[in-house]
């Protein structure tokens, strides 16, 4: 695969957010409708780490569906192994996530016998517990004797002072081509007052820099225990080794404790704005026999919504996933100012700090996701 120099944004954080009101635009689209991953011809919605990409492709990954997908294999005793070999039933047998890498209350998991109107009872259930959730949960198929598994997560992290939103259009470059988009950050022009250049000035780190083309920074949110890393680097062949190479940067190649300090009035910071709403189904999955060993039966159905946003105020992640099963048998040294220009396609991760796995990945390989300045 050609390797482009691109931007990589890695944002560590629990899934689902809500919203908020006043000046924060992250609530604008909370009842917007979803769009269908299928139309969208740059972007990939896919529920592993492991597939190949392409630098000037989108790509989604949010850890909704793996958690419901790792109740199956509880379930039913073991790995759902097909008898016509999915490679990516193979990814989600491999991979589980562990739940210790969210926080307890940030999260609802569901898995019993299906029934005539489930998704009415999961619904009923989750909202007790997260009366702000937006996500209607879909009437479910399936027949008397199967299964569903349910997962959602939910989110809310606000920075505790709003960054400046950019008045002027920022120029993303992407597959030879250069979209205009609304970013947030600071100019770095010495524009901000003291008090408020300081306040802005904690809530990032920069965790690596090797020059304005290859780069880690990290966000902070005024909740505790999660952060957002934007990273900005030649991304791997797939997106789990390029979130392997951003961890390398920030283990191997860190910058001096002091040089992690950033300086609002000094060095510039443009992020794009990310904006997303999508459901897909992963065809791939269903209506195909699978065995454990304890079971025989068939994935009947698979779906999966997220809504995701990253502004100067915060970020937004919203995300729910199903599956039902049909069983038939039970059983660096700075010399300037640094720039921060996130102008080239980048990765967006959410976790907590010292997880292992992230919750939520977006590659951003083109401007269909980012918001386009008005």
């Amino acid at each position: 695969m050609h390797r482009l120099c691109s931007a990589l944004l890695i944002a560590s954080v629990a899934v689902l957010c809500g919203c908020w009101r006043s000046t924060n635009r992250a609530s604008d689209d909370a009842t917007a409708p979803l769009v269908d991953a299928t139309t969208l011809a740059g972007t990939d919605f896919v529920p592993v780490l492991g597939e190949s990409i392409r630098p000037d492709h989108n790509y989604v990954d949010c850890v909704t569906f793996q958690m419901a997908w790792d109740q199956l294999k509880q379930r039913f005793g073991g790995p759902l192994r097909y008898e016509n070999p999915s490679p990516l039933a193979e990814h989600l047998n491999h991979e589980t996530f562990d739940v210790k890498d969210i926080s307890p209350d940030s999260y609802f998991l569901f898995c019993r016998q299906w029934e005539p109107r489930i998704g009415q009872r999961i619904q009923g259930l989750r909202d007790e517990e997260f009366p702000q959730s937006s996500l209607a949960v879909p009437e479910i198929p399936g027949e008397p004797g199967g299964y569903v598994a349910y997962a959602y997560l939910f989110k809310l992290l606000r920075f505790s002072h709003p960054f400046e939103r950019h008045k002027q259009a920022f120029a993303f470059q992407h597959s030879k081509q250069v979209s205009r988009v609304a970013s947030f950050g600071s100019r770095g022009d010495d524009s901000l007052t003291g008090h408020h250049a300081a306040e802005l000035s904690a809530q990032v780190r920069v965790l690596s820099y090797a020059s304005p083309d290859d780069f880690v920074i990290a966000l902070y949110p005024e909740e505790h225990g999660d952060e957002i890393v934007l990273a900005k680097l030649c991304p791997g062949h797939t997106m789990h080794e390029t979130i392997g190479l951003v961890q390398d940067r920030i283990t191997n190649h860190a910058v001096h404790i002091e040089d992690q300090n950033w300086n609002a009035n000094e060095e510039p910071l443009w992020v794009p704005i990310i904006h997303l709403r999508v459901h897909g189904r992963f065809s791939e999955l269903e209506g195909r026999p699978f065995k454990t060993p304890h079971f025989t039966g068939t994935i009947v159905w698979t779906r999966q919504d997220l809504r995701f946003r990253l502004d100067e105020t915060g970020a937004l992640v919203e995300s729910q996933a199903s599956a039902t099963a049909k069983t038939t048998a039970v059983a660096a040294f700075r010399h300037e100012p640094r720039r921060l220009l996130f102008d080239r396609p980048f990765l967006v991760l959410l976790r907590r700090l010292e997880a292992k796995s992230p919750y939520l990945a977006v590659w951003i390989g083109n401007a269909d996701l980012l918001e386009p300045l008005n």
